[in-house]
């Protein structure tokens, strides 16, 4: 009985910790900070700002952003990271949007009529980064 129920504990244990192991943000080595889009996009109520240690806690996970001093940010080391190909540039008076894709990204949204999963705003002093987009301000 103790060995049946000891086996069952541990396999309790290793699911939960593996759970949490796979849970983790995508763009964890670069931020500890993010912003995480939950049920919706298309409603601030639905984003919530977390720490790394928190993000395993979120269900219905739709997206998440994060932003960084742009004087430490290389977009090509960025982009090879992750494999992520350019499919579009935006420029507006504020900086540079690029719209790109990777396939290490579950996050997908349609963008003039491509793929987007990976939406990098450069500015001038900070870069946002987002999957599969932006939401919010840059």
């Amino acid at each position: 009985m103790f060995k049946k129920t000891a086996v069952i504990f541990a396999s309790c244990f290793l699911i939960i910790a593996l759970y949490f192991y796979l849970n983790t943000p995508i763009f964890k080595d670069y931020a500890n900070t993010y912003e995480v889009y939950l049920e919706s996009y298309s409603s601030s109520e639905d984003i919530v700002k977390v720490t790394c240690d928190n993000f395993s806690l979120l269900q219905s996970i739709k997206g998440l952003s994060f932003k960084t001093d742009k004087h430490h940010f290389s977009i090509a080391e960025f982009l090879e990271d992750f494999g992520a190909e350019i499919k579009f540039t935006e420029s507006v008076k504020e900086g540079t949007s690029y719209y790109c894709y990777s396939g290490k990204i579950k996050y997908r949204e349609m963008v003039k009529g491509k793929i987007i999963n990976l939406h990098v705003f450069i500015g001038s002093e900070q870069v946002t980064v987002g999957a599969p987009l932006i939401y919010g301000s840059f």
